[in-house]
């Protein structure tokens, strides 16, 4: 994990789920609690669980957690190499490329760890956020498709969540359009990169697929909802183009 600044590693050794450890990592909550009382994480590497419990004032079970967790990095160095190695790298609110519209629209509910394939930069710009239902008739699609191409036309990219329905439609329509696109997918990212079409859209600078979960980490429907606020999060507006009546996430 070289070239990163200590708050950066900090960051990733105490919330990471990318390998199993003796300890839980902390959740998205605990993390800025911890922040919160010292600001910068950095200054917890290399303290053992008695200087840990003096600086934070946490118990000594939990002081015992954070010094487990710190103490893992050469597990986590080699698996974020071999995401590396894949056209994934791990940001945190500490690293430059963190899209600051996140921590400041979120706070607390920013995510510790962003997974990102494509230009981080995308991330940054603000875009127009197009969600809708999975399973959606014609009319629907063309609306999805519509407001794609004047994003494109507006000079910003179409923010959605790549799931099946109105997300794919409109992320597909503005790629076809010349546009820019962001993807924050609630599947596992790893799997969507085995799609020629998408690694392709990646290397042209079109495509960004971003995602707070593990790269390996399938569906789950609390994933989805977490994740849509996200979506949220980077966009100027959001269209909902549909909702299912009394479900779904939307």
């Amino acid at each position: 994990m070289t070239g990163r600044s200590d708050a950066s590693l900090a960051t990733i050794l105490l919330t990471s789920h990318l390998v199993k450890r003796s300890a839980a990592p902390l959740s998205t909550g605990q993390f800025w609690d911890l922040i919160a009382s010292v600001e910068n994480p950095g200054r917890l590497l290399g303290m053992d669980s008695a200087a840990l419990g003096a600086l934070t004032g946490l118990a000594g079970a939990e002081s015992d957690r954070i010094a487990a967790l710190l103490e893992g990095g050469v597990a986590l160095a080699l698996e974020l190499e071999k995401l590396d190695q894949s056209g994934i790298r791990v940001l945190t609110p500490f690293d430059e490329e963190y899209p600051a519209r996140l921590s400041q629209r979120l706070g607390s509910s920013a995510p510790a760890l962003l997974h990102v394939a494509g230009p981080a930069e995308l991330l940054t710009i603000g875009g127009v956020g197009v969600v809708g239902s999975r399973s959606v008739g014609r009319e629907a699609m063309e609306v999805a498709e519509e407001v794609a191409r004047l994003a494109v036309k507006s000079g910003l990219p179409v923010i959605s969540g790549a799931a099946r329905g109105i997300d794919q439609t409109a992320m597909s329509a503005a790629l076809e359009a010349g546009g820019q696109v962001v993807g924050l997918p609630a599947d596992a990212m790893a799997k969507l990169l085995k799609d020629p079409s998408i690694r392709r859209s990646i290397l042209d600078g079109s495509l960004c697929l971003a995602s707070p979960y593990s790269p390996t980490a399938g569906f789950s429907v609390g994933s989805a909802m977490s994740r849509n606020k996200l979506i949220y999060a980077l966009s100027r507006v959001t269209l909902v183009v549909t909702s299912d009546d009394g479900t779904g996430g939307t």
